[in-house]
């Protein structure tokens, strides 16, 4: 299954820990029609249920996720283009 990190710029999240940045994790499978988007701090400590130590990273079953049709993933990149376009300017 195909996957995808975007991460955010270093230091807008967590200002006082400028190494640490949070993530948007992209899968998905074009044989089953899969798709997810999830976001997660793939940089922190977690304690993981059933062991004795706390991980370095978050695993991805600890994020908050999302499974998208076709027609989601649509509504979503329309959202995206509108969001940048009135945050930042339309591109030329």
């Amino acid at each position: 299954m195909p996957k995808e990190l975007i991460y955010e710029p270093h230091g807008v999240a967590f200002p006082d820990e400028p190494e640490r940045r949070g993530a948007v994790d992209v899968r998905w499978d074009r044989e089953s029609g899969y798709f997810q988007i999830g976001t997660h701090d793939p940089q922190s400590e977690v304690f993981v249920p059933g062991t004795k130590l706390a991980e370095t990273t978050i695993p991805a079953e600890y994020g908050w996720w999302v499974s998208l049709d076709r027609s989601g993933i649509n509504d979503l990149i329309r959202i995206l283009r509108r969001a940048r376009d009135q945050a930042f300017g339309k591109d030329e």
